[in-house]
C-alpha cells in the first residue's frame, strides 16, 4: 500500500504549531491552552478547505482531510510524547471534544441538544446529531443505490446536498 505524504501550507500553520506547542507544554499545567489549540485547529482546517469534518472523522478517514487530520494528530502525538505523556490519544480526544463544543450552537440559555438513553444522559449537538445521522442514511443509499426507486434516489440527492451544507465532503464517505 503506498503512503502519500502530505503537505500543509495555510495561513495560519504558524498559529497551530504555537498553540499545539503551548497545549504539550500544558500537559505540566498550563490552564485554557486545549481550548486554545482546539480554536486554532477549527480555522486551520477551515482555510484548508475541509471545514468541522475532521472533529468527527474515524482516525483511519482516507483522503485529503483524512490525511491533514492525521499530520496533525501524529505531530501532537509526538510532542506529547516527548513531554512524557503515556496516552497521547486521550489528549487528542480532548481536543476533538473541545472543538466540537466550540462548532456547536447553542440556545439563549447556552444549552446543546440532550438525548436520553436509558438512565444515561449524553449532549450531542445539533450538528453531530445532523452530520451522524444524515451520514448513515448516505452510506446506506449508496451501499443500496441498485434497489432505489426513483424518489429514493431524489432523497439521497437531498442527503449529499445536506452533507455538503455542512461541510461534509461525500466523496470521501
Amino acid at each position: 500500500m503506498d503512503k502519500s505524504t502530505v503537505i500543509v501550507d495555510a495561513p495560519n500553520n504558524i498559529i497551530v504549531t504555537e498553540a499545539r506547542d503551548t497545549f504539550i507544554r500544558s500537559v505540566k499545567g498550563e490552564y485554557g491552552a486545549g481550548r486554545k489549540y482546539a480554536e486554532s485547529l477549527i480555522g486551520y482546517f477551515d482555510a484548508l478547505g475541509f471545514g468541522v469534518e475532521w472533529i468527527t472523522m474515524p482516525h483511519d478517514a482516507k483522503g485529503p482531510a483524512g490525511d491533514a487530520m492525521r499530520t496533525e494528530r501524529d505531530t501532537l502525538y509526538k510532542g506529547l510524547k516527548e513531554a512524557g505523556h503515556s496516552n497521547p490519544s486521550v489528549k487528542w480526544k480532548q481536543i476533538k471534544g473541545y472543538a466540537l463544543e466550540l462548532v456547536t450552537p447553542k440556545d439563549a440559555e447556552g444549552k446543546v441538544e440532550t438525548e436520553s438513553k436509558g438512565d444515561a444522559k449524553h449532549t450531542r449537538s445539533t450538528q453531530l446529531t445532523l452530520v451522524e445521522d444524515l451520514t448513515r442514511l448516505w452510506k446506506h443509499c449508496k451501499r443500496n443505490s441498485k434497489e432505489l426507486t426513483d424518489a429514493q434516489r431524489k432523497v439521497h440527492v437531498h442527503i449529499g446536498s445536506a452533507l455538503a451544507d455542512l461541510g461534509i465532503d461525500t466523496s470521501m464517505l
